[in-house]
């Protein structure tokens, strides 16, 4: 008889670290092997009132990947978020409620085209759209993709960002404020897409931009560090000696320096000093900017050695 598993870990709010003990979580998460002839993992999430918050499925075991139909609640019992994923992405229409139990938002996530570029990771291959939205007493602020939308926060204490809808995007001024990141700002959009921002960081320095998030990048772009890459491959000693993948993590300052290098996967000491080598000689990079700020930043570049053409 097909026995199934079941995989519990325990997490505090706001973070994706697990903890030891149940009695410092505050989420219980429990993964069950997938039915025979299946593929996805069912899982099933709570408060430690026992109260569920996320039911749903996940073609990977940790960190979850969320497939299918899934359904969050807030710790009072009542309904958060109806939607469907696709590779960890909302897809299709979705409902978000307020912590009353009602409705605050109907989206729809559409797939959309993205060019390729390996340094940005903040990319979403969905396009959002604004159908409804209504305040806690009802009203409608957004209806058949037109009017004032207004975001919150997770705890819906505080309005983060307000704008125009017009044809279920985003369209003329919009204003918001960053409490992490300590920054104001304004934006303008045409047909959903970004035009220009202007925002104010804690000492009052303004910054113009044009992407909230704008990832470090080797200078060049992507073909230019497939080739810084590549060229150092091509004339490592070990290229036609190990097979495998060395994962190097550094950070990118907000000059461009390369600095704190990491080994995150070995495979063995010599490719590894290599491989730390390739990126200590790197030229400094483009570094990432936040609002029009530069800002340090993480990267981690993964390194394939074995027979064949070199591969990133």
């Amino acid at each position: 008889m097909y026995q199934k598993s079941q995989h519990i870990y325990f997490y505090k709010f706001g973070g994706n670290a697990t903890v030891s003990i149940i009695d410092s979580a505050d989420i219980i998460q429990v993964v069950t092997d997938p039915d025979e002839g299946y593929k996805l993992f069912t899982v099933e999430e709570f408060y430690k009132n026992e109260r569920p918050r996320f039911i749903g499925k996940s073609s990977t075991l940790h960190p979850l990947t969320l497939e299918g139909p899934a359904i969050t609640f807030y710790a009072n019992g009542h309904k958060n978020f109806i939607g469907t994923f696709k590779a960890n992405q909302p897809l299709g229409e979705t409902y978000e409620h307020y912590p009353n139990g009602r409705l605050y938002a109907i989206m729809e996530y559409k797939p959309k085209k993205v060019a390729f570029d390996i340094f940005s990771s903040t990319q979403s291959t969905r396009d959002s759209l604004f159908v409804s939205s209504y305040d806690s007493l009802g009203n409608a602020t957004l209806e058949n993709g037109k009017g004032y939308f207004f975001k919150y926060s997770p705890d819906f204490k505080a309005v983060t960002e307000e704008g125009p809808i017009e044809n279920m995007r985003r369209n003329g001024l919009w204003k918001g404020i960053d409490k992490k990141n300590s920054f104001t700002f304004t934006e303008i959009y045409e047909r959903g897409k970004l035009v220009s921002g202007d925002a104010m960081d804690s000492t009052g320095v303004h910054y113009k931009y044009t992407e909230r998030i704008k990832p470090a990048s080797y200078p060049g772009g992507t073909l230019s560090y497939s080739m810084f890459v590549g060229s150092r491959l091509r004339n490592s000693i070990y290229q036609n000696k190990r097979n495998g993948v060395v994962a190097v993590k550094f950070e990118i300052t907000a000059a461009g320096k390369l600095c704190d290098f990491k080994i995150v996967k070995s495979l063995d000491n010599g490719v590894d000093e290599e491989a730390l080598g390739f990126f200590k000689s790197s030229p400094d990079w483009l570094p990432a900017e936040l609002y029009g700020k530069k800002v340090s930043s993480y990267y981690t570049a993964p390194l394939s050695f074995g027979y064949g053409p070199p591969r990133l």
